[in-house]
């Protein structure tokens, strides 16, 4: 899924390592959904869920077909329920990159509005999106 946005980061997203979603960045991988709720894309460890926005345009890559989408939701996610009952030390900076991304994640719902296949034919172009990308497609 790429976001339609600058393409390279600011000093300060570089400095912390966490990125704002970029033009042709990936995002994260589809690993939920469904054709009437829309998908579930798990984000990278280096996209800033700060920086997605709802109604922001994506682009997911399906096995055979490009889907077009808008984010409708935006969510923080975990492995673990224990989680948010743990103390967990937030001024040690290797403990929190160490979570970041593996037990404690970013998570954004994209609704796909329209499909266009990978390998265009005479007749075919965009259409409405009336499946969705299989699982761990690229977003």
């Amino acid at each position: 899924m790429t976001l339609f946005d600058h393409p390279i980061g600011d000093a300060n997203e570089m400095a912390n390592g966490k990125f704002a979603a970029r033009q042709g960045q990936p995002l994260g991988m589809v690993v939920d959904g469904s054709v009437t709720n829309g998908v579930e894309v798990r984000l990278d460890s280096d996209v800033s869920v700060e920086r997605i926005k709802v109604g922001t345009f994506v682009t997911l890559q399906g096995s055979n077909n490009r889907f077009f989408g808008v984010v409708t939701d935006i969510a923080l996610g975990s492995t673990d329920p224990r989680m948010k009952y743990a103390s967990i030390p937030t001024d040690d900076v290797f403990v929190i990159q160490a979570l970041q991304g593996t037990v404690a994640f970013g998570m954004v719902s994209v609704l796909p509005q329209l499909t266009l296949p990978d390998v265009l034919g005479d007749e075919q172009g965009p259409a409405a999106a009336k499946s969705i990308p299989d699982h761990f497609s690229r977003a």
